[in-house]
């Protein structure tokens, strides 16, 4: 439930709307009815917020009940200027800029410069680069001069010392831009990779490596998968043992499906240091390309993503001092635990991101395609389509997860940007979201959208 309020707050729970849902399936004017309750619902809401915007918290509560699903919506400010920014969905496209209240102005104008960069330094040239199977090394230290690497790292290493939602808008401008370009591994160079070397590295590996990695001189890769082992980090084959000496260690082993493969200068190793104890005998490594006995195989061609580099790497005796060691020994299953949701979570807004610039694509292209006379878009099949799936990219921008009480340890704290915008869901949630989606489609298409507080069907 909401958190506790009084029963005279402007947001307490006695005072949400609650919409149940019918023993049988609604017809479809109880349809409408419902529909209509949310967007009164949603202008009384916003009246409110608007009315005591100094008065309540930080962290606004409504609950809105539909169908047998519920959804819990917040902001963490509904200030005067936080209100007048449309979501994505109230605006003439996805893609404006200055819209979704989880941004604000200084967002915008990283976005502008970020969406400036990939429409004249990636696009012109990502049809060449599918060609050759990988981007041109130019365009990494373009994006280092520019501050788009390395986003969120400090700025004592070479960063922005951004928050994420910084490493976001990159995210998200490289999906938007024109054909979504798959070329620039980025988002696995600094959102995947680097956490690892922040996290776990020690000062000497952090000075050495990320000041040119946040540059584009150098550029990251992580090697886990391998040709009988990829998500069952239990059949990682790859070996280090300890060296004759005592003072380094031995790789052998191999790699493949590689992103930024080819180009790295510096790859973060998952092998086997305990092979009896399974996972919990992993370790990392950082490996740099010239190592002897570290050997990259060919590009691989692959039916999608022909611009982005991937792979085989191959070990072969290949020695590595023990300052490689990236973390404790036999520790790197747990590290790899607590990074790799980071990464589920770009993959959600990249997808949400490449979704909704495929959908703004296709609404240009039936507006300026004309058959028989007139736009396809206005031929009722292709429009109620269009609209179909308008509706599908909203529902799941809204559908979010947070703590019902607020962010209360550390860990929670870090993620609490997210916390309250739309990367992050539960899968419960989702399939929930989207059976509503598919029973009232036809009839919530037939609202203007409104504005309000987070309540945008």
């Amino acid at each position: 439930p909401p958190p506790s309020r009084s029963p005279h707050h402007p947001f307490s729970p006695e005072k949400h709307c609650t919409l149940r849902r019918s023993t049988s399936y609604p017809s479809t004017a109880n349809n409408l009815t419902t529909a209509s309750g949310i967007t009164m619902f949603a202008r009384s809401f916003l009246r409110t917020a608007r009315a005591s915007a100094t008065a309540v918290p930080s962290a606004r509560h409504a609950r809105v009940f539909s169908r047998g699903f519920s959804a819990e919506l917040s902001s963490d400010s509904y200030t005067d200027a936080s209100i007048d920014r449309l979501e994505a969905n109230q605006a003439d496209s996805f893609l404006a800029i200055g819209t979704r209240r989880l941004f604000n102005a200084d967002h915008d104008m990283f976005r502008e410069s970020c969406r400036e960069f990939f429409r004249e330094h990636v696009v012109p040239h990502h049809a060449q680069w599918e060609e050759q199977g990988h981007v041109d090394r130019e365009v990494w230290l373009k994006a280092g001069e520019m501050g788009l690497l390395g986003v969120n790292c400090p700025e004592k290493y070479g960063g922005l010392g951004a928050d994420i939602l910084y490493a976001a808008i990159v995210w998200e401008e490289q999906m938007y831009a024109k054909g979504s370009p798959s070329g620039p591994g980025f988002n696995l160079h600094s959102d995947i990779v680097m956490p690892y070397l922040l996290h776990l590295g020690t000062e000497e590996q952090k000075m050495k490596y990320l000041p040119d990695m946040n540059a584009g001189k150098k550029i990251l890769a992580i090697a886990m998968t391998e040709p009988v082992a990829g998500s069952d980090l239990q059949g990682v084959r790859t070996t280090a043992t300890k060296s004759d000496d005592g003072k380094g260690y031995v790789l052998n082993g191999s790699k493949t499906y590689i992103t930024n493969g080819f180009l790295s200068d510096v790859v973060v190793v998952v092998a086997k240091t305990a092979p009896e104890k399974g996972a919990h005998g992993l370790s990392l490594f950082l490996v740099e390309t010239g190592t002897p006995g570290f050997d990259k195989g060919t590009k691989l061609k692959k039916m999608g993503l022909k611009a982005q580099d991937t792979s085989e790497l191959f070990f072969e005796d290949c020695y590595v001092p023990a300052e490689a060691l990236l973390g404790e020994e036999n520790k790197g299953f747990y590290s790899l635990m607590k990074e790799l949701p980071q990464e589920r979570l770009q993959i959600a807004a990249e997808c949400q991101a490449r979704a909704e610039a495929a959908f703004e694509e296709a609404r240009t292209w039936t507006n300026e395609r004309i058959a028989f006379g007139k736009p396809l878009f206005d031929k009722q099949v292709r429009c109620g389509t269009l609209k179909f799936y308008r509706i599908q990219h909203d529902l799941k921008r809204h559908c979010h997860w947070h703590p019902s009480s607020g962010p209360s340890s550390s860990e929670s704290k870090k993620a609490a940007p997210f916390a309250h915008g739309p990367f992050t869901h539960t899968s419960q949630f989702t399939q929930r979201s989207q059976g509503i989606a598919v029973v009232r489609m036809s009839n919530l298409h037939v609202l203007p959208t409104r504005r309000s507080c987070g309540i945008n069907w």
